[in-house]
């Protein structure tokens, strides 16, 4: 029954939102020549001249921008919460002569850029405006760009603003919205191309948005974002609602954007289809674990995401986990990359259906990965050309094989029964040519397998490991311990990818490996002992990280001479007690201590919470400060990470607890 209404809300959604929304042109064109606008001429400041074309602009209006380029240095809107080079008005539309002939040139300065939330062009507060024909760019060298592969470097780039358009409600009286962007290519922002919030029936339609400048975490990156207002806030049937919105047509194009279509903070009933995302750096299109639901997703190609799943659902971030129910997946073309769709963390009732998902190139990716995801629907899906991972002859340790479809166990870490798949259907799929079929680690009450065809599997069609299958146990790692806490003085981890570069993520990334040599790396903390209670009974260092690939062992090594190094200027090269290519301690003068070690009691992509005991070594102690070394000494390839004390949620920063 779910099926077919979400099928209902699909043709709703079709032709339901808007089509060529906006204001149609009924009155004057004004050409901002007239207004003393200047093309081609980077000295000139055209920010004046656009802002008197519009103030002179009545609703029904268009202000027209003929062929050229037009540079900007200051802002006809100076808010708040945005500023901006073209501050758009109501019922009044701008084009441009064509999306390659018209450009919008930002030349905010570095300081604007980085203590304001600045954009080229600001929609606030406005309906019933058509923006076309024209591109949205800045004045930002090749030099300036970022490592198109660093998901976790923050580069700011000073010449570049925080947002190409901005689309925006303020006004909680009334809804905003019907409002079209067509055929404007975006490029060389900070954070979002199209910045969509609060707003009902827009249209967005044959863009272009390429060349981010920032593809490290924190909402840098992102080609498109549809979003409500913030995170926990419903405010669905409001008037600040973020609803009936339709991305189409559009090109998204990598290598530097790091998220192409993002919907969060329950947006719903939006539309993103038949767009065409090439060459992201993570997920594609981005259902980003902040409830947002009943969107539908269709009919889309996505090739080549380099580091995520074509299509995700669910997020692990900060404050993310679960998307919101009722999400319509369907009839989209996964070619290369990494992975397809991955249904995680909790968001239930999701339909998959009827997408092709082909040519992984990422050795031992999963076409569809179900995990943490109850009442999940994978219907009539062709999965083809999944590879294997073959490690060299003399590799020490096994990896995860591809598999066509994997549905997994997740550990709940005090209720572990509670992570097994409940009301999951997996019906009338087609996987050819790939190592491994269908793997279902568990399937709990509801589920149901039926009607798949597995063609070509060099190895196993369909593995249902539910007769050995057995819940493990809540283990003391994991059981919560309150008391004194104090946080690391400084924390990071060392990476031989970027050998002189100091890391400054929230996510700390662990890793050994014989054969990912450049993916090496090893996690520093740096502790204040005097800021500990004297008198205690036990001490646990608290970490909250994940495993994806396997059950990692963490080596905790300890130093007492070893204290004056700094988070701020720690690398790979200077960094001691390790191998120069291989994250593994190395320590010939015996300068270190063996703390403790401690596995991870789940694989997969969820963050647990463990409280390692190392009360014995800290004991032993007589000395102000110590700083703890995490490796994985066995060189076990399993890719690991460690939450810092930077990361936004509390409950989440590493520590130590001490307790009486």
């Amino acid at each position: 029954m779910r099926k077919y209404l979400i099928l209902l809300l699909a043709v709703l959604f079709t032709f339901g939102c808007v089509t060529d929304g906006g204001g149609k042109v009924k009155g004057k064109t004004l050409d901002v020549t007239d207004f003393g606008a200047v093309a081609g001429d980077p000295a000139f400041d055209n920010a004046a001249a656009f802002k008197a074309a519009v103030e002179k602009a009545e609703a029904g209006d268009e202000i027209y921008v003929p062929e050229g380029d037009w540079y900007f240095q200051t802002g006809a809107f100076n808010g708040r919460s945005y500023k901006s080079h073209i501050y758009m008005k109501e019922g009044v539309n701008l084009r441009g002569a064509g999306q390659d002939l018209t450009r919008i040139v930002s030349k905010w300065d570095e300081g604007t850029n980085s203590r304001e939330k600045t954009a080229v062009i600001l929609c606030l507060t406005m309906s019933n405006i058509v923006i076309s024909d024209l591109t949205v760019t800045s004045d930002t060298p090749e030099s300036s760009m970022p490592d198109p592969n660093d998901s976790k470097f923050n580069n700011f780039a000073g010449t570049a603003p925080v947002y190409g358009i901005v689309l925006d409600n303020e006004r909680p009286t009334a809804p905003q919205g019907n409002i079209t962007v067509t055929r404007v290519t975006i490029e060389k922002f900070q954070r979002m191309g199209i910045r969509l919030r609060v707003l009902n029936n827009v249209l967005i339609k044959d863009c272009t948005l390429q060349d981010a400048t920032d593809l490290g975490g924190g909402g840098a990156g992102y080609g498109i974002s549809i979003q409500g207002i913030g995170n926990g806030m419903d405010l669905t049937d409001s008037n600040l609602d973020t609803t009936n919105n339709r991305v189409e047509g559009c090109t998204i194009n990598g290598p530097y954007i790091r998220h192409g279509i993002l919907l969060q903070y329950y947006a719903h009933h939006n539309v993103i289809t038949g767009n065409t995302l090439n060459d992201t750096l993570l997920d594609a299109i981005d259902l980003h674990g902040e409830d947002e639901y009943a969107n539908e997703i269709s009919f889309n190609t996505i090739n080549n995401t380099r580091a995520g799943a074509g299509i995700g659902v669910g997020n692990s971030g900060a404050t993310h986990d679960a998307a919101g129910p009722d999400n319509y997946i369907h009839d989209n073309i996964i070619d290369g990359g990494k992975r397809g769709i991955d249904v995680l963390y909790g968001t239930p009732n999701t339909i998959v259906e009827n997408n092709v998902i082909k040519n992984l190139s990422d050795m031992g990716s999963t076409g569809i990965h179900v995990q943490d995801a109850p009442g999940t629907q994978v219907i009539g899906n062709t999965l083809e050309n999944i590879p294997l991972e073959v490690l060299p002859n003399d590799g020490p340790n096994p990896v995860d094989e591809g598999w066509g479809i994997k549905l997994s166990y997740t550990y709940k870490a005090l209720e572990p029964e509670k992570g097994i798949l409940t009301g999951v259907v997996v019906k009338n799929n087609t996987v050819t040519n790939v190592m491994n079929g269908m793997f279902t680690e568990v399937l709990g009450e509801g589920c149901e397998v039926d009607g798949n065809e597995f063609a070509g599997t060099s190895k196993v069609g369909y593995v249902d490991n539910t007769p050995n299958f057995v819940v493990p146990p809540i283990s003391d790692l994991i059981t919560p311990k309150t008391g004194t806490f104090i946080y690391p003085l400084h924390d990071t981890f060392i990476t031989n990818e970027a050998r002189t570069r100091v890391q400054t993520a929230s996510n700390m990334k662990f890793k050994a490996s014989y054969f990912d040599v450049p993916y090496n790396r090893m996690i520093y903390f740096m502790f204040d002992l005097t800021e500990g209670p004297a008198d205690y009974d036990k001490v646990y260092l608290r970490l909250s990280g994940k495993s994806k690939d396997g059950l990692a062992t963490v080596n905790i090594h300890g130093s007492t001479e070893f204290v004056n190094w700094n988070e701020n200027g720690l690398t790979w090269e200077n960094a001691p007690f390790h191998a120069d290519q291989v994250a593994i301690v190395e320590d010939p003068e015996g300068k270190l201590d063996d703390v403790t070690d401690f596995t991870f009691t789940a694989a997969g992509q969820n963050f647990n919470t463990y409280y390692v005991d190392i009360t014995d070594y800290l004991k032993s102690l007589d000395a102000p400060r110590v700083t703890l070394i995490l490796s994985n000494d066995g060189v076990e390839n399993m890719y690991c990470e460690f939450y810092s004390k930077e990361n936004k949620s509390e409950k989440f920063q590493p520590g130590l607890v001490y307790t009486k």
